[in-house]
């Protein structure tokens, strides 16, 4: 794994009225969109896609750098980001289409394994792809050696649909034929001239084609069938995943339908249960919120509890006593160790744009939040969100905010993601224990590129001592820095590049413990841009 380990020594911002017992989450890494109108920021944790026991980011950007009716078609991308104990900003893979009015990217989904072979695999829509954006998904299955080239691809016929945006909403991580591979679901909520709106289901397996084995199609028009979906675990406890889809009507409150899994392929509204609610159908499949054993799932900024009993679903009532205006979108683990999984959730008021965390519990309130803030105060804070409890080590949880800074495909918005973790992974150590199993490493400078100063971050795992060099492309020293006896733990130096001209750097670090029995070095590269 090429990755680096990339330290962060912000303060977060947040505040909380009752902390958890973590003392804080601590700022892992920022990401950035590459260019104007990017809108990089679409967040989805795929799984263990390459198989290395760590799970991995995917960052789409559908703005793509133009207007999507005005300028040249250009492309949409996506980044995948293995995880791993060392983490950086530096894409393993990106994904590029080009094409007319293209949107690639705008959604991910992935934490599911179609053909069973063991690894996730992951899919990218293109919403509005083709002249009268019918749209295209691309599927690509999970292994060790990934490449670019999609193993299926998606799409409807552009003689029968018309400006369907299939591929709008997408979820893989449910099996809802009980035949033990995941099953793929793409909405077309769009479909037709009247927005009825259509949902897709394509079975899993070995043989996985581009044929749809379900259609789900409803006749109310105006209703937007499908621009929502997820899968919501066991619902009527028959131990077969269930799937939810959630509708924005254009005049009538949101009907949410729950359609059944069935091993016999009776799968269809004859056997589902519906329920209507004045809020937006946004739908998010969460953990066991309120500890009772099952998986619960949100519609908008309502939680509803696992199983259906005597023919009812049960709302789980979140206190809101300041009457905040927000939205459930990912499901987060237990990060206070109470036993309840938590809620993300994404707020806005009067262009404040917030992350809440709401612990779970029987009784969850918005009085304990915890609220991120965006740092540069833009549009389009917390759009997207995920968590991922595997992506650095196995006890350590990361919360990842994507920040489109706009709502509108068509307007500027480079584009961040923020990770958060309940664990400070790389910092000043602060006890004795806390370095004894501690290994020499050298970690990618922050932040880099970098104008004109930059943090170098190095561990070690006995008193040493340390000299660090900084070279220029030609192998010329620009500066040494003669540390002279370090204790074990971590340590940092901040490099100054004032003076010197943009380009590719290096730096080293050349220690020697004091008893002379470990030499360690290493060396890395950084940027400087003006």
């Amino acid at each position: 794994m090429k990755k680096f380990f990339r330290f962060i020594f912000f303060s977060l911002f947040f505040f909380a009225a009752g902390m958890f017992a973590q003392d804080s989450l601590y700022l892992q890494s920022i990401f950035h969109g590459e260019n104007d109108k990017d809108q990089f920021g679409v967040v989805a944790n795929v799984g263990d896609v390459n198989g290395d026991g760590f799970e991995d980011l995917m960052i789409g950007a559908p703005g793509a750098s133009r207007n999507l009716y005005t300028d040249p078609p250009t492309r949409g991308y996506a980044k995948l980001y293995y995880g791993g104990t060392v983490f950086d900003t530096i894409p393993d893979i990106t994904f590029n289409y080009y094409g007319a009015f293209t949107t690639f990217g705008a959604t991910i989904a992935g934490d599911g394994d179609l053909n069973g072979d063991g690894y996730d695999d992951f899919a990218i829509a293109d919403p509005t792809y083709g002249s009268y954006q019918v749209g295209k998904v691309y599927v690509f299955f999970g292994g060790p050696q990934l490449d670019t080239i999609p193993d299926v691809v998606l799409t409807l016929n552009p003689n029968k649909y018309f400006y369907t945006r299939f591929g709008l909403a997408m979820t893989m991580n449910g099996d809802i034929n009980h035949d033990k591979y995941d099953d793929l679901v793409v909405g077309a909520a769009y479909d037709d001239w009247d927005r009825h709106g259509e949902v897709f289901i394509y079975f899993g397996g070995t043989q996985m084609d581009a044929e749809a084995d379900i259609n789900l199609i409803c006749k109310t028009p105006l209703q937007e069938f499908g621009l929502y979906v997820d899968y919501a675990g066991d619902v009527n406890e028959d131990f077969i995943d269930d799937l939810v889809v959630g509708s924005y009507p254009l005049e009538s409150d949101t009907t949410t339908f729950i359609f059944f899994g069935n091993k016999n392929l009776d799968i269809g509204f004859h056997n589902s249960y519906a329920f209507t609610s004045p809020v937006q159908g946004i739908i998010t499949s969460l953990g066991d919120i309120n500890g009772d054993g099952y998986s619960d799932f949100a519609v908008g900024s309502h939680l509803f509890a696992a199983p259906i009993k005597n023919g009812h679903l049960i709302e789980i009532l979140i206190e809101n006593p300041d009457s905040i205006n927000y939205t459930i979108k990912a499901r987060c683990p237990d990060l206070n160790k109470d036993g309840y999984e938590e809620i993300l959730c994404s707020s806005s008021k009067a262009r404040e744009e917030n992350v809440l965390i709401i612990f779970g519990g029987n009784k969850p309130s918005l009085t304990n939040a915890i609220i991120f803030k965006d740092p540069d105060d833009k549009i389009g804070f917390g759009r997207h969100i995920t968590s991922c409890p595997k992506l650095l080590n196995d006890t350590t949880i990361s919360i990842i905010i994507g920040d489109t800074e706009t709502y509108d495909y068509n307007t500027h918005g480079t584009g961040k993601v923020i990770i958060y973790n309940d664990k400070l992974i790389t910092g000043v150590a602060n006890d004795e224990s806390s370095v004894k199993n501690i290994d020499f490493t050298l970690s990618q400078n922050y932040p880099n590129p970098f104008n004109p100063s930059t943090q170098i971050q190095y561990a070690l795992p006995s008193t040493s001592n340390v000299i660090v060099t900084v070279y220029n492309s030609l192998g010329q020293i620009i500066k040494v820095f003669n540390e002279g006896t370090k204790e074990a733990g971590n340590h940092n130096i901040t490099f100054n590049g004032e003076g010197l001209s943009s380009g590719i750097y290096l730096y080293s670090v050349n220690s020697v413990s004091i008893d002379g029995k470990q030499n360690f070095t290493a060396a890395k590269k950084m940027l400087l841009l003006k």
